[in-house]
């Protein structure tokens, strides 16, 4: 049985006082996917931080399953998976010696057969199928700039994926797992995530950049960010056109994905302040049950 990952609002101040994290609140269940969505500088990863242990709020709390991330970060934190956009591996190993060292770093017990069943099942998880699992294991990692028979860009983010995998967390967040790649591989990728996500039971929450329409709709849930870091709508991925389109009275140019309308409509701040305003004046009103508002911090609202 997975366990989820859930906040009341969380809020956090820069060096000058600045409101960085604005009311933000995330409530990720077993077996979703969710997509971070905002412009450039809303404070998607200082919000990743809050919800990670690494920075702690200055007002607000996180629960994963039934413990409290900062009392209990300690017994917990190596239940939080993290993949950062930039690459963790050393090119020079294989890529089987290095997700080798990884579950022995985690289970150090488990023996040489038991860890190998593990390192393929995750390779397939992550769409490596028809024994190129197997040849993948004696390839040597390889970085960007190396030419030869190195695993591709799109490969190479899998197995960085696949180290934090193999560390079997209860919750898995990445940052722009997608940064960098072509749309194919981009909505390949987020594609065989979005399966990981339903046969491990396991919460997938991550930043996103630009998605194409396809790519979009993989996704369960949607947190759109403003600028100031204010949530500007939460809730079911499939809702989120509607209802930016309700709150600001219009919808998407001709041809325009939704990804696309959606962000466009917040990168002025005057507007993200309004579609957060409207979605404050809306909770709990009928029509609107799909806007996941958590509990707070006295014990109020919930869905």
């Amino acid at each position: 049985m997975g366990i989820g990952i859930e906040t009341t609002q969380l809020f956090h101040y820069g060096s000058r006082k600045s409101l960085l994290c604005d009311g933000l609140y995330l409530r990720a269940a077993p077996g979703t996917l969710t997509a971070i969505m905002g412009p450039s500088g809303c404070g998607k990863s200082v919000f990743l931080g809050l919800v990670t242990g690494y920075t702690r709020p200055d007002r607000g709390a996180v629960r994963v399953g039934a413990h409290d991330l900062y009392q209990d970060y300690r017994r917990i934190r190596r239940q939080i998976g993290y993949v950062p956009q930039a690459e963790i591996m050393l090119p020079e190993l294989r890529v089987g010696t290095s997700l080798d060292f990884r579950v022995r770093f985690h289970d150090a017990w488990i023996g040489g057969k038991e860890r190998r069943r593990r390192i393929v099942r995750t390779l397939q998880l992550l769409g490596f199928t028809g024994g190129f699992e197997y040849k993948l294991l004696d390839r040597q990692i390889g970085s960007p700039e190396w030419r030869g028979a190195y695993p591709s860009g799109g490969q190479r983010r899998k197995i960085n994926i696949a180290h934090e995998l193999l560390g079997s967390p209860a919750v898995l967040f990445m940052d722009e797992p997608t940064s960098g790649l072509a749309a194919t591989d981009a909505d390949d990728l987020i594609e065989n995530l979005q399966r990981v996500a339903k046969e491990e039971n396991l919460p997938i929450v991550c930043t996103i950049h630009a998605p194409s329409q396809q790519t979009f709709e993989r996704f369960d849930d949607v947190l759109i960010m403003g600028l100031g870091g204010i949530p500007a709508f939460y809730g079911r991925r499939r809702m989120a056109v509607s209802y930016v389109r309700q709150v600001l009275g219009t919808g998407p140019a001709k041809r325009q994905n939704d990804a696309d309308y959606i962000l466009e409509s917040v990168r002025n701040g005057e507007d993200a302040q309004a579609a957060r305003d409207k979605l404050m004046e809306c909770r709990g009103q009928s029509g609107f049950e799909y806007l996941r508002i958590p509990l707070d911090e006295d014990g109020g609202g919930g869905y």
